[in-house]
């Protein structure tokens, strides 16, 4: 009997977390491994991107993040570029710290003396409202770079 008890419990707090009386954004992603499509729901952020593009052998490194206006008041972001290693996993190359007192955000780094590779950039942005915060992460599409 207390496990139906706290069974229902549980899932009248999560009902009512999904109910909240709140703006979302929603952010579609497609996870072609699986053929589905995975939806975000965002609170705070009206849009974000990761933009890698190499040329020669400099990285250009775009990051953005809109929030609400009148609601986000300041933005912080992490770039942080990575290169697959022999593993298939990710190392990094470098990386960059980047914030503003406003609601949107519009951030552009470089990094010099690639080497041969597959290269990606992770964003990982938090908002903050005048009370609470939320995060997110946005990778890049990945771009291979040969010399």
């Amino acid at each position: 009997m207390l496990k139906k008890i706290i069974s229902l419990l549980f899932a009248m707090i999560l009902s009512m977390n999904c109910l909240g009386i709140s703006t979302f954004a929603y952010d579609t992603t497609l996870n072609s491994a699986h053929g589905k499509v995975d939806v975000y729901r965002y609170q705070y952020i009206s849009n974000c991107t990761s933009t890698l593009t190499i040329s020669g052998n400099v990285a250009t490194c775009k990051s953005s993040l809109t929030g609400y206006y009148g609601e986000t008041e300041s933005i912080e972001v992490t770039q942080t570029l990575q290169r697959k290693n022999i593993f298939g996993g990710w190392s990094y190359v470098d990386s960059w710290n980047n914030s503003i007192d406003y609601h949107k955000i519009n951030v552009t780094n470089y990094s010099y003396g690639l080497d041969d590779g597959t290269y990606r950039l992770v964003s990982d942005f938090t908002v903050y409202t005048s009370d609470d915060y939320e995060e997110t992460s946005k990778t890049s599409q990945e771009v291979t770079f040969a010399i």
